[in-house]
């Protein structure tokens, strides 16, 4: 077993510049330099596309007409009106702000509701820069994208659409910014994707505090593509935090997957990575993750998992480590996963964490909680079940070779309460050295072994042990004891309606509290050395 040597301190450089700034409440301020220029768009009847756009008074009335005005390499600022409502999507972008000091804007101004796109059959926006030329320092804050006519209770909607689009398709670019945006209902929400072969490149994106939700996909031509809340590949240096991530990949679940039924390929997150060894580990902390198609967190490659809330998902969380070209391992830490689903009535499901592991890599997974398991069937159910693979997986995310031996996994001070096979589990390969201490186990005997240092849930006095996102709903939040009513709380949020209380971190530190594993500096207790826990 090897030791671990020092603390490892989840601190990401945040997004302070002179020209941008953070308020009180964690929101990102832009403000104009002494040559931005201003436009306003309304679709509220005070605009005009014949007025200058220069001004609230002299505002532009369409998308097309206030986005000519921006200038390439210049910290303009696109505002829209909030209570607006477009019917044509940003098309594509390709215009860059200056630096990260001052970057590109596209925002909103005055009260209301988000200022919201109506896309049609078309992309949202599309980020990208004329080749060889990206997209460098845009914001996007606080824009709707919604794909009306594939919502079945909007009037637009005239029964299963014959197009797949994307809300936000961001191709290429460094020191990107998506917060405070609403994406539904798009055949993929948001992608995020470089394309190598036109010497693309997407770096530094952070992606916070949005809604993205309600995402599936249907036949189109007679393939039926995959769809995910967020898709990326070949992302380096992207960070997810603060989301709110639900019902994403299909329709109805047990619909033909032609008509946006639900399958074991489709994830509120998906990174995929690995296979083709571009993409960079990912930081995915402190989002709401729930309801998904299938994983509510699918495999990036390595990176940080750190106190995120998965409700109700097949499969809470799938963290992976990389072999190639840098080692990366895995770190999950501190989330909770509470509750679980079926894919479909004949795809049962119902797992905790999945990591999988390459090699020697390792992966750290300590201070969970894994709480409920509640799917129909039992077949598949474990609270951790890890595959060892031999190298990187291919690009169906699966092993590439399975049957390894892997090794360096550290599983320390996680708790496993009411889970049908609440304990680890192999399901491709052998592991030698694991280090498995100070855990909670659920279930029988005959499937977990509570033994040495590792106890069983079921006998051990916890402080609280019915605290559960349903009696925080009630307690905390004057709302009916269900997931769906907290769920449907924190779909609202947005900066103008902004409840800490519907945080991931909230939830959880005040779940925690029932199970005596209390949140702080995060002390590993050991550190990654060239990408290998140590």
């Amino acid at each position: 077993m090897k030791k671990w040597l020092a603390t490892l301190l989840l601190l990401v450089p945040g997004l302070a510049n002179a020209g941008v700034s953070q308020d009180a409440n964690g929101w990102t301020v832009v403000t104009t330099s002494g040559d931005s220029r201003v436009v306003y768009v309304s679709s509220l009847g005070d605009g005009s596309d014949s007025d200058d756009g220069l001004s609230e008074a002299n505002a532009k009335a369409t998308l097309a007409a206030g986005k000519a005005l921006i200038r390439d390499n210049f910290p303009d600022h696109l505002l829209l009106k909030k209570g607006s409502t477009f019917t044509t999507g940003l098309d594509t972008w390709t215009t860059s702000g200056r630096s990260a000091t001052e970057p590109q804007l596209i925002g909103a101004y005055g009260t209301g509701a988000r200022p919201s796109i109506h896309s049609g059959t078309a992309n949202g926006i599309t980020v990208d820069g004329n080749d060889p030329n990206p997209v460098d320092y845009l914001f996007l804050i606080g824009i709707e994208f919604y794909s009306t006519s594939r919502d079945p209770n909007h009037a637009d909607y005239a029964g299963i659409p014959a197009f797949n689009n994307t809300g936000i398709y961001w191709k290429t670019g460094t020191g990107g910014l998506i917060e405070d945006c609403a994406v539904r209902f798009y055949g993929g929400n948001m992608l995020l994707q470089p394309i190598i072969n036109d010497n693309e490149v997407l770096n530094n994106l952070t992606v916070r505090r949005n809604v993205i939700v309600d995402s599936y996909a249907v036949d189109v031509g007679g393939t039926t593509p995959h769809s995910q809340g967020i898709f990326t590949v070949n992302a380096q240096g992207l960070i997810v935090e603060e989301n709110v991530f639900d019902h994403n990949g299909y329709l109805l679940r047990d619909n033909i997957e032609e008509e946006g039924g639900a399958t074991v390929f489709n994830h509120n997150f998906y990174s995929s990575g690995c296979y083709n060894e571009l993409t960079g580990p990912v930081i995915f902390r402190g989002n709401i993750t729930a309801n998904a198609s299938a994983h509510g967190f699918h495999r990036p490659p390595g990176g940080i998992i750190f106190d995120n809330l998965s409700i109700d998902n097949p499969l809470g969380l799938l963290p992976h480590s990389c072999a190639a070209p840098a080692a990366s391992a895995s770190i999950t830490t501190y989330n909770v996963i509470e509750g679980s689903a079926d894919v479909t009535s004949s795809l049962p499901r119902g797992s905790g964490i999945r990591p999988h592991v390459i090699d020697d890599v390792g992966a750290f997974i300590d201070h969970n909680l894994v709480l409920h398991e509640d799917s129909v069937d039992k077949t598949n159910q474990f609270g951790l079940n890890i595959s060892c693979c031999v190298g990187n997986v291919d690009s169906s995310g699966d092993c590439a070779v399975t049957g390894n031996t892997c090794t360096n996994v550290v599983v320390t001070n996680n708790i496993w309460y009411d889970w049908t096979k609440g304990c680890p589990k192999m399901i491709n390969g052998t592991v030698t050295g694991f280090t498995y201490e100070n855990n909670f186990y659920s279930d029988v005997p005959t499937n977990c072994t509570a033994s040495g240092t590792n106890g069983n849930s079921a006998t051990h006095p916890f402080r609280d042990s019915t605290r559960t996102v349903s009696t925080y709903a009630s307690t905390v939040l004057g709302l009916a004891a269900t997931h769906a009513a907290f769920i449907t709380a924190a779909r609202a949020q947005s900066k103008d309606n902004w409840d800490v209380r519907l945080t991931a971190g909230a939830v959880n530190d005040w779940i925690r509290e029932g199970f005596f594993v209390p949140r702080g500096t995060v002390l590993l207790g050991g550190s990654v050395t060239g990408g290998k826990v140590q």
